[in-house]
């Protein structure tokens, strides 16, 4: 992405992107998928303009570890996008990752969920020290609510109300505003953190509930690193990544009892339609267990 050529290409691109309505987040996380694919094409004395498909493909081969299906298939449809853009424009003559296909994942494993035994690992693998009770803090938070990881790193302190339990969502999907019950143990490991929040603060004072060393409102992508230290640390291989603890919340209650208004309500889904989708993995268990008891489920010999 450092010669001209591409420079204008991208920039281009990316008032076509606005133009067409997309959000300034989405827009942005668009360019910067596209930037790492470029610095991948260098590596190989390429350019983000004369990629092959092969060069593509084993990009999204080398960053799929860490990454969720919805990821890689979200990063494949940006590099659609792009080639398309271009071949429109008459860039090139051939879209590089138009051949590419997405991965179909069992539903489960899509949302990448965790076990309740995989996300006790990951949260006592966080070790007691400043960092370690400020990331507890986080995890537990994003575990206990629900929340998404751009609504954790925009909390402010006044957000949090751990006398009553909860925290309120200012900042949610489209903008809707929620409020949330807070568990017993993520209010115990914040209480903590409060305590200490002031040692992060490094000149003139922020209202971010969660604050990096450099003083400053901890970002999205600083959280998503210290989940794969902290999966790494608690041997736990599971695909899941930071919204994976958010679908583990609502999965473990619907499992645990319970009713699915309930958890759309903590969710924050309009519909109750996109609650619904969480109850595959109940059909998966229904399934099992009517095959082992149901005195009819299989046939005999």
């Amino acid at each position: 992405m450092r010669d001209k050529r591409a420079e204008l290409t991208i920039h281009n691109y990316t008032l076509n992107e606005i133009q067409k309505g997309l959000k300034a987040g989405t827009v942005k996380r668009k360019l910067k998928d596209l930037e790492k694919l470029g610095a991948f094409a260098e590596e190989r004395g390429a350019t983000l303009l004369t990629v092959t498909e092969k060069d593509i493909k084993e990009y999204l081969e080398s960053v799929s570890v860490d990454i969720s299906a919805k990821e890689y298939n979200g990063k494949l449809s940006t590099f659609r996008c792009f080639y398309r853009f271009l071949k429109d424009e008459g860039e090139i003559l051939l879209n590089p990752a138009s051949e590419l296909k997405s991965i179909t994942v069992e539903y489960e494993e899509h949302l990448g969920l965790f076990t309740e035994d995989e996300m006790k690992s990951i949260l006592e693998a966080i070790p007691g020290n400043r960092i370690g009770i400020r990331d507890r803090g986080m995890l537990e938070l994003l575990y206990s609510s629900a929340l998404r990881i751009n609504e954790l790193v925009s909390l402010d302190v006044d957000d949090i109300d751990l006398t009553h339990h909860d925290v309120r969502v200012r900042h949610g999907k489209n903008d809707r505003e929620r409020i949330v019950p807070v568990g017993e143990r993520a209010v115990k490991v914040l209480s903590a953190y409060l305590a200490i929040r002031s040692r992060f603060i490094r000149g003139e004072y922020t209202e971010a509930l969660f604050i990096n060393l450099k003083g400053r409102r901890i970002t999205a992508e600083s959280v998503r690193r210290r989940i794969r230290q902290y999966k790494r640390t608690g041997g736990v291989e599971s695909r899941g990544t930071a919204h994976a603890f958010r679908h583990s919340c609502g999965t473990h209650m619907l499992k645990n009892g319970a009713p699915l208004p309930a958890i759309r309500r903590l969710l924050g889904h309009s519909k109750l339609t996109a609650t619904e989708r969480y109850t595959h993995v109940m059909r998966e268990d229904l399934r099992e267990i009517h095959k082992m008891s149901h005195p009819r489920a299989e046939i005999l010999e």
